[in-house]
């Protein structure tokens, strides 16, 4: 074989891997896309995006109409509360909403997407640095790799939104049983000195 037909074939390849990686990331962001469809839309059939479980964090996501300051108030009936607020603007966060959520974007969420978009961007510079080295390095170890690195991404960022929550509900129970306890040392103050005034 001839130099030219060699560097052509190499070449060939090269384009060949490059346009391998360029399929498999629009085929990923097409899923993402699909499942972020699929979850919008089960989240509209159960309406359940302000619904509050016991234990669990009320959340509501308010658009502003203009620009200014704005403030949120919460009042309590006959009921002991905990309030934590978090403001957020959408642009700081990507400029959308959370498909799961439907609120803006948390910052573990925004980590989780950032460092997947520079996982995507590294390996698709990583598969033509090989293509250009042509180094023995298949285009099948980098998938995998970078399927397992996205995947405990993923599980972390998982594990770190439930501890929130845990400690969000552990909070809460603590609260409400202040609350009791008092109202119940409090009750048996006044029997007490009921019984004693007899």
């Amino acid at each position: 074989i001839s130099d030219e037909e060699r560097s052509r074939r190499v070449e060939e390849a090269k384009r060949r891997r490059i346009e391998r990686a360029r399929r498999r990331a629009r085929a990923a962001q097409q899923r993402a896309e699909a499942a972020r469809q699929r979850r919008e839309k089960q989240q509209q059939q159960q309406g359940q995006q302000n619904r509050m479980s016991k234990g669990e964090a009320f959340q509501k996501t308010i658009t502003a109409k203009t620009e200014g300051w704005y403030r949120a108030c919460v009042k309590a009936g006959s009921y002991q509360i905990q309030v934590e607020l978090d403001m957020r603007k959408s642009d700081d966060y990507g400029g959308k909403l959370d498909a799961e959520t439907g609120h803006v974007y948390t910052w573990e969420k925004k980590q989780e997407m950032e460092s997947a978009r520079l996982l995507l961007e590294e390996a698709a510079a990583a598969a033509a640095a090989a293509a250009k080295n042509s180094a023995t390095i298949k285009d099948e170890d980098f998938d995998s790799v970078r399927k397992r690195v996205r995947d405990l991404r993923r599980v972390l960022t998982d594990i770190q939104i439930k501890q929130g929550s845990a400690r969000n509900r552990m909070k809460s129970h603590k609260a409400i049983n202040e609350h009791v306890h008092s109202r119940v040392m409090n009750s048996n103050l006044s029997q007490t000195f009921i019984l004693v005034a007899l």
